[in-house]
């Protein structure tokens, strides 16, 4: 099994973040790949940094999110009214 952390650089704190990755992957005895990418973020940003995620990821990856997703999407949804 190989981790895989994508480092869009949105945050400064994202390269801090990324080594996080890496040390908990280390502890866990898995290695860990740090894909560093450019997203657009002009505009649509979801949909590029989804695009350059998919770039760079293999195909049979299996993906995961953080555990307040689904909070975090709830409130997005309410604040633009839906």
């Amino acid at each position: 099994m190989t981790a895989h952390h994508v480092d869009h650089g949105l945050r400064p704190s994202s390269s801090d973040e990324a080594a996080i990755a890496v040390d908990i992957a280390q502890s866990l005895d898995i290695d860990c790949v740090v894909h560093r990418v450019e997203v657009d973020a002009s505009h649509n940003l979801e949909a590029h940094a989804r695009a350059a995620r998919q770039a760079v990821l293999p195909p049979d990856a299996l993906t995961g999110h953080t555990l307040d997703d689904q909070a975090e999407t709830l409130l997005i949804r309410l604040l633009r009214g839906a």
